[in-house]
């Protein structure tokens, strides 16, 4: 459908003996509807549209990637695995730098988030639709959690948290427990340290849907570009007069994360990335993968603590955490890719992602305080190698089975519900046509820029 037919149809509805004012209101609007219309991503200039709660398969292997590497941290520095031999003291160091899944989780969500929120501005529930949402899909397994947590878990023998969880609840509740380690430490109770990052995720869940309902795409762009600037001076300033850990748990400090997929959602909003674009994103990680390893050999690991990790770091850090997203959202269905991350578990794995982050850290801790570690094996060649397979190995089929379990037989009968909270068709209304046109201002709306 072209312009011009646009135009004839709004001519004929109006009757031609309409004056030319009315002819030149309804051309006014046709254009308008014909920008709205191309930047949908539903036009046949755009091949690749974006449809509202369309599946992206390559990021559930980022889902997966990420929680293994968090998996694969707690399982190192909780088994019990000393520095022996080489190889021992190779997944050592390994294992305590793997913590930046949560970084990719962070990233992902940033980029997810924007992707859904953006494409609903415009919809009447669109902030009931979004919460409602959001609620449905994470406080079932988060508060059932903690229930068990607080009632059960204290009373099994061997776990000495309890106690200590019950006088610091009240930050769990609120999702602040990442407050509670800014100001507190990590402390007790181990068995649910990790929360902290959930607690960062549903912070930003509360404030970003704001932030898009009130400024327009080229603005929220800026928006996440101050957020990711000031996230970074603000590591600085802690590095000279704080603690290092609060710039690891505090949402200010690592908003730079979240931006950085918000930019990159705002970049692709409508479309896949155009070819010619992907080739810049390879270089963006090869660049910063490279940046990652020589700051990872200068300071001897990859420690939340070291003052270059924690500042400059984890902006690095955001960037290839952001090239693998967006080029994971390339991958289309049968393709070598997909069918390889499949073959892999990786798509699997990023589908009950949520339930192994929750559980795995307690299972470990459990096992753990029951005698299971690395030295139940004999070594091999001087290595406790095969001691941490065992513990690692059970740690985690005992979490993927409880998360298989939890999320079809506790939380999905809740996500069933997400049908009562539908986002509705967006209103063109001209405050939503104004966001497109603001966009072609320096240009003019028969440009039709393409984003």
């Amino acid at each position: 459908m072209t312009q011009q037919s646009l135009t004839l149809r709004g001519n004929q509805k109006t009757g031609s003996n309409d004056g030319a004012g009315l002819r030149n209101e309804i051309d006014r609007a046709s254009s308008r509807a014909w920008l709205v219309w191309e930047r949908s991503g539903l036009s046949a200039h755009n091949p690749f549209p974006a449809a509202r709660g369309s599946h992206l398969l390559g990021l559930d292997a980022v889902r997966g990637i990420a929680v293994l590497l968090v998996f694969f941290h707690h399982a190192v520095i909780y088994s019990g695995l000393e520095s022996g031999s080489t190889l021992d003291w190779f997944i050592r160091a390994l294992g305590k730098s793997t913590w930046i899944g949560v970084d990719l989780f962070f990233v992902l969500s940033g980029f997810l988030i924007t992707r859904v929120l953006v494409d609903a501005k415009g919809s009447p529930t669109f902030f009931g639709s979004f919460y409602g949402r959001r609620i449905l899909r994470i406080f079932p397994l988060y508060y059932g959690f903690l229930l068990f947590a607080l009632v059960i878990y204290p009373s099994l023998p061997n776990v000495r948290e309890g106690q200590t969880f019950s006088e610091a609840q009240s930050w769990y509740w609120s999702y602040t427990s990442n407050v509670h380690v800014a100001i507190y430490g990590w402390g007790n109770p181990a068995g649910i340290g990790h929360f902290w990052s959930l607690a960062v995720e549903e912070q930003f869940y509360f404030i970003w849907p704001l932030f898009v309902w009130l400024f327009n795409r080229r603005q929220l762009a800026y928006v996440a570009i101050v957020c990711f600037v000031s996230a970074l001076f603000l590591r600085l300033h802690i590095d000279v007069y704080g603690d290092p850990l609060q710039a690891y748990v505090l949402l200010p400090t690592r908003m730079d994360t979240f931006a950085i997929g918000a930019m990159a959602a705002l970049a692709f909003q409508g479309q896949r990335a155009p070819s010619s674009f992907i080739p810049y994103l390879w270089l963006a990680l090869l660049i910063s993968g490279a940046t990652i390893l020589a700051i990872t050999i200068d300071r001897g690991g990859w420690n939340t603590h070291d003052e270059v990790v924690s500042t400059f770091g984890y902006s690095v850090m955001a960037i290839a955490c952001v090239c693998l997203v967006s080029l994971a959202s390339q991958i289309k269905a049968g393709t070598l890719l997909a069918r390889a991350s499949r073959a892999l578990g990786l798509t699997t794995f990023g589908k009950y992602s949520y339930g192994l982050y929750v559980f795995h850290v307690p299972m470990i801790m459990m096992l753990r305080e029951a005698g299971l570690q690395v030295h139940i094996a004999p070594e091999i060649a001087g290595s406790q190698i095969l001691g941490l397979l065992i513990f690692a190995a059970t740690s985690f089929a005992a979490s993927f089975g409880l998360s298989i379990l939890s999320f079809h037989y506790w939380e999905k009968p809740f996500l069933k519900l997400k049908q009562y909270f539908p986002y509705q068709q967006r209103v063109t209304s001209s405050h939503a046509v104004d966001d497109y046109l603001d966009l072609d201002r320096k240009t003019g709306p028969a440009t039709h820029v393409r984003h």
